[in-house]
């Protein structure tokens, strides 16, 4: 039983699959299940909520499986191209082999069956295509809402899935994508898919064209669905849905807003990269929106740490209503909320009601709650 493959494809797909079952408290986690049956090998790395899956050609031999340690492997891949030959040497140990190189053998890697089981769809599932690129795209901005760090909230550290619609919400920010090309095949339900899975997400199909979607209904209950399936290229990505309540955001969209304001948002982008902030990055950020000293509009950029250093900056805007008027936001959640747009607009309802970010990105609504300060 052997198994020869690419040095280079074996090497790139380790890395593809780097990033889960590392640090998980069963060891076994941190090897890749390396099955070879037919004509194809698949190579499965998992952390019991999540598995990513690659699938290589060979040529039709023995069906058989083992366990390969990731990071060991991947370190022995390095440098060079050429073919390495894998041959299990017994149920626990495995030997890797490169033409001019050298071997290494690998003991004790634990046995293909002490692997947890693989989810595969016990039913056939629906696969909707969407344009991965523009996927990618419109999650890494709806993402960044995403409640990071653990605070028993499990829906908030989600991005919500409907058809036509994307959302995140960390209780100080709401994201709100809409746009008809997010057709999920969801119909009438929605999921919540994990923060993480997101970022894994992002980081194994931002180069893809096009991606292909399913969600897995529960073996007893098609109501209920537990896992969405991402797939394109050799790689699928299967994570497990999030079973809680999301907010019902809608309630937080204001319908109206008494002032307007739009402006470059790379160069207020800019003005805000000018300010020397805390050592954890943070700090309050005050706009005030008006005339200038020659008749023009300008937000007027009021920034500083006690003590230490205060900012005083200045970038062209148009107001369009509501002159005078002002807010206070968190730096960072400002940056984050410039950061999709090219030109964007600010609607704001006073000091204790969240801004509303809008731009040049189609169906795209950033909603930030004001910081309370001493004006």
């Amino acid at each position: 039983m052997k198994l020869t493959l690419s040095t280079k494809v074996l090497r790139e797909t380790l890395k593809k699959l780097k990033g889960i079952g590392y640090k998980h408290t069963l060891p076994v986690l941190a090897h890749a299940h390396v099955g070879c049956a037919d004509d194809k090998t698949i190579i499965t790395v998992s952390d019991l909520e999540r598995i990513i899956k690659a699938e290589l050609p060979r040529d039709p031999d023995d069906n058989f499986a083992f366990l390969l340690p990731r990071r060991e492997a991947s370190q022995f891949l390095q440098g060079g191209d050429g073919e390495v030959v894998i041959e299990p040497k017994g149920p626990d140990s495995v030997e890797l082999s490169r033409e001019g190189m050298g071997k290494v053998a690998f003991y004790d890697t634990g046995k293909a069956s002490d692997f947890p089981p693989m989810k595969y769809p016990v039913q056939a599932l629906q696969w909707r295509t969407l344009d991965a690129k523009y996927l990618c795209r419109v999650l890494s901005f709806v993402a960044v809402a995403c409640l990071q760090k653990f605070e028993n909230r499990p829906a908030l550290e989600c991005v919500l899935f409907k058809d036509g619609e994307i959302v995140a919400a960390d209780g100080f920010r709401l994201v709100v994508l809409n746009d008809k090309r997010l057709d999920f095949g969801l119909g009438n339900e929605q999921v919540l898919v994990h923060r993480v899975d997101i970022d894994l997400l992002l980081r194994l199909f931002c180069k893809e064209r096009a991606i292909t979607v399913a969600f897995e209904p529960d073996s007893e209950d098609n109501a209920k669905l537990t896992h969405v399936y991402f797939k394109a290229g050799n790689t699928t990505l299967i994570s497990t849905i999030v079973q809680a309540s999301f907010p019902n955001y809608k309630m937080l969209i204001p319908k109206s807003f008494a002032s307007k304001v739009s402006f470059s948002a790379p160069l207020m982008e800019q003005r805000l990269k000018m300010i020397r902030w805390g050592k954890d990055g943070k700090g309050i950020t005050r706009l005030v929106f008006g005339k200038g000293l020659r008749g023009a509009d300008e937000c007027q950029i009021k920034a500083g740490q006690e003590e230490l250093c205060e900012y005083s900056l200045r970038c062209p805007v148009k107001v369009e209503g509501g002159e005078g008027s002002k807010i206070a936001f968190n730096s960072q959640y400002a940056l984050d909320a410039l950061n999709p747009f090219s030109m964007c607009n600010l609607e704001l309802n006073g000091l204790a009601q969240p801004g509303m970010f809008t731009g040049d990105v189609e169906g795209l609504r950033i909603l930030v709650m004001p910081m309370f300060v001493q004006w």
